[in-house]
């Protein structure tokens, strides 16, 4: 990090195969791969079902009161027989060591939690034949923690403002069909978000919620003899 030719804006990805063959990969409308991997990201990073992540950012993470971290998983896959990059989930670090992954819905989960979910749209299904996409215009999380001792609490609120994007339905549009949505809409984002919460406590024992550092800034003096075994405690 000290290195003064080091780029702090960069993007940082993670990956199981080897960096050469993601950086070879063919490009559609870039010279460089690594820069149509930084054009792709740019433009997701209002869809939650992507996270990304800047140098200077995964540094705040890990030198902070929790030295955990997430980072977006690249690899490669066919495409017409040809190679191209795609981001398939987000990887937990766990002090400097990658500790699991999660999917596509529980980083949905992750960005929510985080409020990161500033964009993109959510399907929902009345029934089995009827689904509805409403578009995301506004999701703010502020997520209330309770610390007793080693006990732990937290109250999450989610807010999401949309506007209806696709209706497959051919139901008269009225205030009680709305309400049904909104309904679906809230129990699917909350799905997600159990979701995300479930991995992260139960396998990989890792917090990266952001419920930690919300413990952290409202308990600042009884954050210090919880703050070794914070992840027991997650």
């Amino acid at each position: 990090r000290r290195d003064q030719m080091i780029r702090l804006n960069s993007y940082l990805f993670i990956t199981e195969e080897n960096p050469i063959d993601i950086l070879s990969t063919s490009t559609l409308y870039e010279d460089l791969s690594s820069a149509e991997i930084v054009s792709a990201l740019e433009q997701t990073q209002y869809i939650a079902e992507f996270t990304s992540v800047k140098m200077y950012e995964f540094y705040k993470l890990i030198e902070g009161p929790i030295p955990n971290a997430y980072l977006p998983i690249i690899r490669t896959r066919k495409e017409k027989g040809k190679a191209i990059t795609s981001i398939d989930g987000t990887a937990v670090i766990n002090t400097y060591k990658m500790v699991g992954k999660l999917n596509t819905d529980e980083t949905v989960g992750l960005n929510v939690l985080l409020n990161k979910a500033k964009g993109g749209s959510e399907t929902v299904s009345l029934n089995d034949k009827e689904k509805i996409s409403v578009e995301i215009k506004k999701l703010e999380t502020e997520i209330n923690p309770t610390l007793d001792g080693n006990q732990l609490e937290a109250y999450l609120k989610i807010e999401i403002e949309g506007t209806l994007a696709d209706n497959t339905t051919n139901r008269n549009i009225n205030d009680q069909w709305i309400s049904k949505v909104e309904e679906e809409v809230s129990n699917q984002t909350e799905k997600y978000v159990r979701l995300t919460l479930n991995k992260l406590q139960k396998v990989i024992k890792t917090d990266i919620s952001g419920i930690g550092l919300e413990t952290y800034r409202k308990y600042p003096k009884q954050w210090k003899n919880v703050q070794s075994e914070w992840n027991e405690i997650f």
